[in-house]
Order: structure tokens, then C-alpha cells, then sequence
């Protein structure tokens, strides 16, 4: 870039200088011109490259024919068809309620002992302020039953 006392000195050098430095600074414009052109053409087809392969990326078995082996981790959440009702979900108020009952004869007992605290302290010889009492319910194991058919 020219300062002002260059511009001036070719200004004071006459005519033909200034007529010289216009043209060639024409030249200079001309050749930008060309230049940005190139880019924005370069410009516009990457946007439409970027597009293209964001389109890729949005693309499941849902929205295309890729399989959907091809979803990978990234599958999309199901939507549910059902619209929601007015009630919330669980135990609508003032339907009575049934829970399973504690049996008064389990087959098994198992009792676990406290012998130690959390922190440490022993509890042997303090005494039993309370109990707590839980039941599990197993099925019985299966057992299979073999049926051999014959003909006579």
C-alpha cells in the first residue's frame, strides 16, 4: 500500500506516472474481481456439499431405505402412536387397591443376626429394639415330563 507522500510524488512526477499507477492499480481490481468470483463459486458449491452430507447424517432407517442394522447406537427414540389420556399414569384415585400378603407360614425362615454396628461397635449384648421381617416368593423349579407314544 502507497502512504501519501508516494501518492503525491507520483502525482508531482506528471501526468503519464499518475495515468501508470491508475492502470495498474485497474489491473490489480480486476484480477480480485476474478479472484472473488472463483470463491464464490467455490463457496457456493461447498454449501451445497455441507448440505448434502448433513442430509446424510439426518438419514435412518426410519426417514430411508437403509436397513436398520445401520441405525448403529444412534437410533431414534420410538414414538408412541397412543395419545395421552387424561389420567396420570398408576393407581387412579379411589380404586381400591390389593397387594400380596405376608404368608403366616413360610416354608423357610432365615434370620441374619447383627452382631456389629455401622461404625463398628459391637451389638451383642444390647438388646433387640425392633425387627424387620421380608418374604420372597420363588416359583417352584421346573420339571420336565417326557411322553413316549407308540403304535401298535
Amino acid at each position: 500500500m502507497m502512504n501519501r507522500e508516494e501518492i503525491i510524488n507520483v502525482y508531482n512526477s506528471g501526468p503519464d506516472d499518475v495515468v501508470e499507477l491508475v492502470q495498474s492499480l485497474f489491473v490489480i481490481i480486476e484480477k480480485q474481481a476474478a479472484i472473488i468470483e472463483q470463491q464464490a463459486a467455490r463457496i457456493t458449491e461447498l454449501e451445497a456439499r455441507v448440505t448434502s452430507l448433513e442430509n446424510q447424517l439426518k438419514q435412518n432407517s426410519r426417514n430411508s431405505s437403509k436397513p436398520p442394522s445401520s441405525d448403529g447406537y444412534k437410533r431414534p427414540a420410538p414414538k408412541s402412536l397412543r395419545t395421552p389420556g387424561a389420567n396420570k399414569s398408576g393407581g387412579q384415585v379411589g380404586h381400591p387397591g390389593s397387594t400380596l400378603r405376608m404368608t403366616q407360614t413360610p416354608d423357610h425362615v432365615i434370620v441374619h443376626p447383627l452382631t456389629v454396628c455401622t461404625c463398628g461397635c459391637s451389638l451383642i449384648d444390647s438388646p433387640i429394639l425392633r425387627t424387620e421381617k421380608r418374604q420372597v416368593i420363588d416359583l417352584p423349579p421346573f420339571r420336565t415330563e417326557v411322553t413316549s407314544i407308540r403304535s401298535k
